[in-house]
């Protein structure tokens, strides 16, 4: 005789409900996502910005739901140590095919390393990256400045050329890493009754809401800056990359750490779980490393939440669930 069903037909055979729980097995869901990965190091001694981390974003993408997609977080990459430019940040990404659905394998890409070096330690150029790292700002006699490194649309920006050319300059300065929203900014000379130099700006990042509030990323680091002898006039390092902004009155927090200016301590990391790049090396110090990445997933919570998940925190609001992963793991829909 007929049966009622949960399926919503007052009516159905036996083969009719077999049908509809096939149906129901191999559904798919539809999700937003954030893919950033982690940010590079900034260089030594007047050093380079590190380029941010690649972003990547993306919006209705079909995901089967009987079986865990795999998320991978790339770490940031450290800071210029004694002599040289910062690492690379590591890779981000997410894949799989949800048992049922079709197969994705979305990743990002580590930022540039920020160039770096000095006296008889080699001239390293911003290093090529999602987005590159900014140039090394040059050294008193020998050295001379070096250009910044290229970035990979859509992921990212090149990094900002130096201004130090090697002639004798004692104020030098180096470039900002690349951003996710703009290229790191080649240094600035200000004219006070004395030339001095200011680091280059980091590129700025980009804000999502996809973690459900505003937040930026991929903010590229600032340019470190150096002088030769102490001296009253400023002579400070870049900010890092604001997202959507550049500069002091930004709404959002800098994902980029600054560099550090001449003489004076205060190079930052980029954030973590952010993709900043680290803040650029001052008076023969070392870069900072750059921040960690992160995957937003978001999707509408009239849908179920996950049916299991690791390395991630969930956040529902505004009609969406948010799942923010600042480590490794998995996620089945």
């Amino acid at each position: 005789m007929p049966i009622r069903s949960m399926f919503g037909s007052s009516n159905i055979t036996g083969k009719n409900i077999r049908r509809a729980i096939a149906i129901a097995l191999n559904s798919t869901t539809a999700i937003d996502y954030v893919i950033v990965a982690g940010g590079a190091g900034g260089g030594r001694a007047s050093g380079g910005g590190g380029g941010a981390g690649g972003f990547r974003t993306g919006t209705s993408l079909a995901v089967g739901s009987t079986a865990a997609y795999t998320i991978s977080i790339g770490g940031g990459g450290s800071g210029a140590g004694g002599s040289g430019r910062g690492f690379t940040g590591g890779n981000t990404g997410f894949f799989g095919n949800g048992g049922t659905g079709p197969f994705h394998s979305l990743w990002s890409d580590g930022g540039g390393g920020g160039g770096g070096g000095g006296v008889n330690e080699g001239n390293f150029p911003g290093q090529a990256g999602a987005s590159g790292g900014g140039g090394w700002g040059g050294q008193f006699g020998p050295g001379a400045g070096t250009s910044g490194g290229s970035g990979s649309a859509p992921q990212g920006n090149g990094g900002g050329n130096s201004l130090g050319a090697g002639n004798n300059t004692k104020y030098m300065a180096g470039g900002g890493g690349g951003g996710a929203g703009a290229p790191g900014g080649q240094p600035i000379t200000n004219v006070d009754g004395t030339v001095h130099r200011v680091g280059g700006n980091g590129g700025m990042g980009i804000v999502s809401t996809y973690s459900g509030t505003p937040s930026s990323y991929a903010g590229g680091g600032g340019g470190g800056c150096k002088t030769d002898e102490p001296r009253s006039g400023p002579n400070p390092g870049g900010t890092g990359g604001w997202g959507g902004y550049n500069g002091s009155s930004a709404p959002f927090p800098a994902t980029g750490g600054g560099g550090r200016g001449a003489t004076y301590s205060g190079e930052t990391a980029g954030a973590p779980n952010t993709g900043g790049g680290g803040g650029g090396g001052g008076d023969n110090s070392g870069g900072e490393s750059g921040g960690s990445g992160v995957v937003l997933i978001r999707y509408p919570s009239s849908n179920k939440t996950a049916t299991s998940v690791s390395g991630a925190s969930l956040v529902t609001s505004g009609g969406f669930n948010h799942y923010i992963f600042t480590g490794s793991g998995s996620i089945q829909f």
